[in-house]
């Protein structure tokens, strides 16, 4: 039997501590971001939950800690740097905090980056060469895999919500724009036009 391990999805509306074992959800708990709070609030609040979910559990081993943000963040200092779906959460020490209350190995992500590995190596990515993975909710993101292997998120691409946009529907890539997809709230108005719960999609191709 393999030993488990914890997952943190930080949303901007949202935040979920899982932890699984051998593939199979275990114990899972959701609590309200609530960002404008401060990032000292929302990290003890997170803690809290991590050690909730661990208890229920029951279980005295956990391998590490995985943490998928929304973006933008920095995975090699383990910061999450997301002002804009996150009020205040700028420059926030995640990875180093959670490290010090645990004990354990903790990893940084965005989340997007996250939900497309998890398409691929367990959803409807399984067996792709090439994929393309868009997630729409509070904010918009997306990962790629590019000959089985992860595109790592760079300070402009594979951020789709962050691109900025036009009336006109043309676009660019640059950051922190005040028109770009996030801030005209593309997300919820997309799923409310579709009418479909599923927030993510995945396209698939070969090359």
């Amino acid at each position: 039997m393999s030993v488990p391990v914890v997952g943190v999805d930080i949303g901007a509306t949202n935040t979920r501590v899982a932890l699984i074992e051998d593939g199979a959800l275990i114990v899972r708990h959701t609590m309200l971001t609530e960002a404008y709070r401060g990032p000292a609030d929302g990290l003890h609040r997170i803690g809290a939950l991590i050690e909730q979910v661990i208890a229920e559990a029951g279980v005295t081993e956990v391998r590490g800690i995985g943490i998928g943000a929304t973006a933008p963040v920095d995975v090699a200092q383990g910061h999450i740097q997301n002002p804009f779906t996150l009020p205040t959460w700028d420059d926030v020490p995640i990875v180093d905090f959670i490290t010090e209350r645990f004990h354990l190995p903790t990893l940084l992500l965005t989340d997007a980056h996250v939900a497309t590995l998890g398409e691929y190596h367990a959803g409807a990515g399984q067996g792709s060469r090439n994929m393309l993975y868009i997630t729409i909710s509070t904010g918009i993101g997306g990962g790629i895999i590019c000959r089985r292997a992860s595109v790592s998120p760079c300070r402009t691409c594979c951020r789709r919500g962050r691109t900025p946009v036009t009336r006109s529907g043309r676009y660019t890539l640059l950051m922190r724009s005040a028109r770009c997809c996030e801030m005209f709230r593309l997300a919820r108005h997309c799923r409310f036009a579709a009418n479909a719960p599923r927030r993510g999609a995945v396209v698939r191709w070969q090359a």
